[in-house]
């Protein structure tokens, strides 16, 4: 199993190939930074509508949080290293 590190995780998109998710990444990470937190990934899909059902960065980022509040071998769950829906 590969968790990710504890912390938070932003999921920036830009809808053309020719466009930036730059201003999102600075907008994000400031964000975090103003409420104490970290950023721990950052998942980027480049070139993918929003209105699509699936996006491959933001799949992966679903992926590994669904895995980190799956109950772990020991029984226990692992959620309390999930990011939290609030900074």
């Amino acid at each position: 199993m590969s968790l990710l590190p504890a912390g938070r995780f932003i999921h920036p998109r830009v809808h053309r190939q020719d466009q930036s998710p730059e201003m999102q990444l600075r907008e994000l990470r400031e964000y975090a930074s103003r409420r104490g937190g970290t950023v721990a990934g950052e998942f980027v899909d480049h070139g993918v509508s929003g209105s699509k059902d699936t996006r491959p960065q933001l799949n992966k980022l679903m992926a590994a949080a669904h895995e980190r509040a799956t109950p772990s071998s020991t029984g226990k769950s692992t959620a309390s290293a999930a990011p939290s829906s609030t900074w």
